[in-house]
């Protein structure tokens, strides 16, 4: 886009930002300032995206369920939630490393407890050709049983 693209709007802006896109929404209000340092419109954005910072991922323990929360997650292709379940089984310690694509922003997902006791971590993050298995985000660990 030119800076004299009319494309160029608040409510591109707004859309990019409703729909995770926070590096495009962010480029969109870095272009509308650009234009004009004033524009009202575009200094709340850019202070809404400044509040926003990145993306944020969390697991709690439910009902015998780990579940996981993310926000505000620029999606790609290569974009997932990956946890690590640690725990004992009879004694014999146990662990599994599963993932799943973050195809939304804004998410969640519930997966059985799979031993009487343990612990999980969880992260957002992005396989990059370059610099290979690249956190975004890292939630704290909790524990049960």
């Amino acid at each position: 886009m030119s800076e004299r693209d009319p494309i160029a709007s608040p409510t591109l802006a707004l859309l990019y930002l409703a729909q995770g896109h926070f590096g495009r929404a962010r480029a969109i209000v870095e272009q509308l300032l650009a234009r004009d340092p004033t524009d009202g419109q575009a200094l709340v954005l850019a202070r809404r995206l400044a509040a926003r910072g990145s993306a944020q991922v969390e697991c709690e323990i439910r009902d015998e369920q780990v579940a996981f929360n993310w926000r505000g997650v620029e999606t790609t292709p290569d974009t997932h939630v990956v946890w690590v379940l640690t725990g004992f089984e009879r004694g014999v310690p146990r662990m599994r490393v599963s993932s799943r694509r973050c195809d939304r922003s804004f998410g969640a997902l519930e997966r059985p407890v799979p031993w009487p006791r343990g612990a999980v971590s969880c992260c957002i993050a992005r396989v990059d050709p370059e610099h290979g298995f690249v956190p975004l985000a890292v939630g704290p660990a909790c524990t049960w049983g």
